[in-house]
């Protein structure tokens, strides 16, 4: 089984739990849920971490995705609410979405990134 596999696959599903989350949710409302705030950093946090944890020749097959941002969202500091809730909702309206997008592309593009495969099987 290749390590980028099974993160891809965290990210794939983590990016459909924020996108689930946030559905019909305008900025306001977000930050007004605490759960949902809550949920929705979490599930961020398990791509940036699964974005970190990917072989960087893996990353740069797939130059679309913002991993900058990414590992910068997995390296960033704990900030206080305020400016935690805006960046996490900054990262759930844009960057999720692009990169559940780019990995669609990818995975008809190169599916050999997405494939789980135990030693020479």
């Amino acid at each position: 089984m290749t390590v980028t596999a099974a993160m891809l696959g965290v990210i794939l599903e983590a990016g459909e739990g924020v996108s689930l989350l946030i559905d019909g949710l305008d900025e306001a409302q977000f930050l007004r849920s605490r759960l949902t705030r809550h949920e929705v950093r979490r599930q961020v946090q398990a791509i940036a971490d699964a974005a970190r944890a990917m072989d960087p020749a893996d990353r740069a097959a797939m130059p679309e995705i913002d991993w900058p941002a990414w590992l910068a969202v997995a390296g960033a500091a704990p900030q206080p609410e305020p400016g935690r809730d805006a960046r996490t909702w900054f990262v759930a309206r844009s960057l999720v979405p692009a990169t559940l997008l780019w990995l669609q592309v990818y995975r008809q593009s190169e599916p050999t990134l997405f494939e789980f495969r135990i030693g020479g099987l």
